[in-house]
Parts: C-alpha cells; structure tokens; sequence
C-alpha cells in the first residue's frame, strides 16, 4: 500500500513538473496571429479604406462621402492641408450638411483644369427626407486632388 502511494506521488509530482516546464516554453506563434478589429461604431458592413489613393476629383469626393461620416479623422488624407487649418473642432465636424451617413448622393457636374490645378464639383447629397446640393472644390497638392473648400448651395 505504501508503494502504491509512492507512485502516485511521484505520478503527481512528474505531471506537475511536465506542466510547469510546458508553460514556461515560449509561444512565438500565439502572439503573431492576433488581429483586434477596432471600430468606432458597430456597422452592418465592414469599411474598407483603400490603400491607393484616388486620381480624379470625383473619385476623391466618392471616397471622401464613404469615408467621412463613419471617420473623420481618416477622411482627412482628402482635405488640403490649408483647408484643415482653418478647421476647429466644431467645424471639421460640420463639413457636410448633417450628421451621419448620406442615403446617397450624386455627382451632378463639375469643371476641372489639371492645367489650372483646380476643380469644381457639384454634388447632391441626399440624407432620408432632404437633399442638399454642395459645391466641392479642389486643387492639386503633391500630384492630388485634394479638396480645399465644401459650400452648401
């Protein structure tokens, strides 16, 4: 009987080193896989920011509306820099006509010179019962379009 308590000692005594000596090991592949999705407000669908960045100004006015009312820290790369400067912290989250996402909006006309660098598009955004027609303009900085003023008509 002593011999058998013996062994379940020693039994128990080698599985505790084993699990000890396991959790000492170092894991490199749990900490490469780990992928936290971080976002501001829960969405229906997933946004996803596009990592080239647009050539025309109304492609850059797309992706400004997709992007703006969801993020407007990351709708920020289509404004130009002097446009952010004479931005407060109210204004710059005032720069379409209401808050949250549009219903839709449409790209009615516009004129662009690359000669002249600069750009003018008039869009209509639609947000449920109201539509809104806004002038975008635009310049070109460092090879972009980049959108230097928003006016509602």
């Amino acid at each position: 009987m002593k011999v058998k308590h013996k062994i379940v000692n020693i039994y128990i005594i080698l599985l505790c080193v084993l699990l000890l000596l396991t959790g000492c090991l170092e894991n490199k592949n749990a900490q490469e896989n780990i992928i936290i999705p971080v976002l501001s407000s829960p969405t229906a669908t997933q946004i996803v920011y596009s990592e080239s960045y647009p050539s025309t100004p109304e492609d850059v006015i797309r992706e400004f509306l997709a992007i703006y009312p969801d993020s407007p820290v990351h709708a920020i790369k289509f404004l130009s820099p002097a446009y952010v400067q004479r931005l407060d912290e109210r204004s710059a989250l005032d720069l379409l006509p209401e808050q949250g996402r549009p219903s839709g909006f449409i790209i009615s006309q516009g004129s662009s010179s690359a000669e002249s660098e600069k750009s003018e598009v008039f869009v209509n955004i639609a947000y449920n019962d109201n539509t809104y027609e806004a002038v975008f303009s635009l310049i070109i900085q460092g090879g972009r379009w980049l959108i230097e003023k928003i006016a509602q008509q």
